[in-house]
């Protein structure tokens, strides 16, 4: 695919329509595990975050009909670079001045670090969805290939301009804060209970997944993101699917060597 602006591109742009089909719930999803991270303790909020993931990936393993193993889910959804030091650093004190006085300042700030984070889930959702619909040879995805996938998917994810998809997420979150005036602590208590204590499993996980689509800032944040992508033509999801069948089909023809 060409660069934005170059008319002489040799590469077709990629057929995206299949991608339409779940991006709204992917796109809630994504900003469901950013709110999971506002969980003011560190580590707990990097299991939260991951367990939310996870739900996305099976929400969308369900939707195309494609059989997983939980340790594939797993892979998938794990951060090997996960920024714990960041959080240990700034999460626990961003939060606990979060939970004390929900300033407007500390909330900007909060809701644009989560962004990205969404941002880099949907990437995620993004391709795993395009890899269930066009590319899974059939039978059960397990726990090897899966590893094998998301490092593709990672290096793909690395190899294009992400700053396009950061500024929309930072919008659309920052729009439904605006409008919502908060962010929704009783959701972000949830996925504490989900993953701790009582609520622990994936029922719970679920549950508050399902709930966050259903819950104002998320469903405002994520209608704001889809509307956008889909408006700019998913130039960037474009380049993202290109670079990641490039690089799999290249695996895939080295391993039958």
């Amino acid at each position: 695919m060409s660069a934005p602006g170059d008319d002489g591109g040799a590469t077709a742009a990629p057929d995206l329509a299949h991608l339409a089909e779940l991006r709204a719930k992917i796109a809630a999803r994504a900003v469901a595990t950013a709110l999971a991270g506002l969980v003011p303790l560190p580590i707990i909020d990097d299991l939260a975050s991951e367990a939310a993931r996870r739900s996305m990936l099976r929400m969308i393993a369900k939707a195309r009909g494609i059989a997983t193993t939980p340790g594939a889910i797993a892979n998938l959804a794990v951060e090997v670079d996960a920024p714990t030091w960041r959080r240990l650093a700034t999460g626990a004190a961003v939060g606990s001045m979060l939970w004390r006085s929900l300033r407007k300042a500390v909330l900007v700030l909060t809701v644009l670090r989560e962004a990205d984070e969404a941002a880099r889930t949907f990437q995620i959702g993004t391709l795993f969805d395009h890899y269930c619909a066009r590319m899974h040879p059939g039978g059960e995805l397990d726990a090897v290939s899966a590893r094998l996938l998301r490092e593709v998917m990672t290096a793909s994810m690395e190899s294009v301009r992400r700053e396009a998809l950061k500024k929309t997420f930072r919008r659309g979150m920052l729009l439904a804060l605006r409008t919502s005036a908060r962010v929704p602590i009783k959701l972000v208590s949830s996925f504490v209970r989900a993953v701790t204590g009582r609520g622990k499993g994936e029922a719970a996980v679920d549950a508050a997944v399902e709930a966050a689509e259903r819950e104002g800032f998320v469903a405002k944040a994520a209608r704001a993101i889809t509307d956008e992508i889909t408006s700019s033509g998913s130039a960037f999801l474009g380049e993202l699917v290109d670079a990641f069948g490039s690089r799999w089909k290249l695996h895939q023809a080295l391993a039958k060597k």
